[in-house]
């Protein structure tokens, strides 16, 4: 009897642990915003309903984020009420949001919107200034009053997506679709780059050599990896550039139909290692020249 009783308890244990498991891998990751919330010496408040696509958001674990100027780290977070139909005012989900200020009058508070619906951040359009009177003045929104919040309405003006280094920093730690990012390997001790690694196809403007460059932000999400190698391993690349006269200035021709006399070259030279084994070195070509228009085409690396 006690081994049926055993066998009986593990079935819904088993099938409780899926069931997290199964809701663990469906849910988008929010940012964390709320682990960055510090103490402020005042406080004021806002009553939002947000606007995506001239539709109220209400998806469960949605996330409002208030900023301070060009601060990252958010002022404060609240999540959407009203998902639950008991909860919302109206009919409709909103934001009760509180957030601090340094000192009474700051100006030129931003609010950021994560959608748990497509894991996105929007930036909203509205700013706000601090007013240490908002806790006096009730704020009636629809048939619903609170005293001490502000109400208004938010539209998404524009929407991002998260940036995230592995061993390294960025520029912005969200950017829009076709913003260009900089990235920069944060090298340990007597260790150069080997690779930056994105985990989905990104466009690098720069060298996936370098320890600093820059990529196309996608229109998803992207994690991009430095790894390191030891720089008593790395080979020493040096790069010459001179002409068949022997110095390192070419001249331009007479004439755009003259021929080239004076002809440019760039010489790579290697050392530290073994010279046995093939070094594809990549690398990029600058200039107001266009590369294959104004000159031969020269490719991006060398073997």
């Amino acid at each position: 009897m006690k081994k049926h009783f055993l066998n009986m308890m593990s079935r819904p244990l088993a099938w409780m642990s899926l069931f997290i498991l199964f809701c663990n891998a469906v849910r988008a990751a929010a940012p964390d915003w709320r682990n960055q919330i510090v103490s402020y010496p005042n406080y004021t408040g806002v009553l939002a309903r947000v606007k995506l696509n001239g539709a109220t958001v209400s998806s469960e674990g949605s996330l409002l984020a208030a900023f301070h100027g060009d601060e990252t780290t958010p002022r404060g977070v609240a999540e959407v009420l009203g998902s639950n139909p008991d909860d919302d005012i109206d009919g409709e989900s909103y934001f009760s949001l509180l957030f601090g200020s340094e000192e009474a009058g700051e100006k030129g508070f931003t609010f950021k919107l994560w959608n748990s619906a497509d894991d996105r951040i929007y930036d909203l359009d509205k700013t706000l200034d601090f007013d240490t009177n908002y806790p006096a003045k009730p704020a009636i929104y629809g048939g619903f009053t609170s005293a001490g919040f502000v109400p208004c309405v938010m539209n998404v003006a524009s929407g991002k997506y998260r940036v995230t280094v592995a061993g390294g920093t960025a520029d912005k730690t969200e950017a829009e679709p076709g913003e260009v990012v900089t990235i920069t390997a944060t090298l340990p001790s007597n260790q150069g780059l080997k690779i930056w690694t994105p985990d989905k196809e990104v466009e690098f403007v720069g060298s996936v050599l370098a320890p600093t460059t820059t990529f196309v932000m996608p229109a998803s999400h992207v994690t991009i990896a430095a790894s390191f190698i030891a720089k008593s391993s790395m080979p020493a690349v040096a790069v010459r550039s001179t002409t068949n006269a022997g110095d390192d200035t070419a001249t331009e021709p007479s004439s755009s139909t003259a021929s080239a006399t004076d002809k440019g070259k760039f010489t790579f030279t290697r050392t530290n290692v073994n010279v046995a084994k093939a070094l594809t070195v990549h690398y990029s070509v600058r200039g107001t020249a266009a590369n294959g228009a104004d000159y031969k085409s020269i490719p991006s690396s060398v073997t």
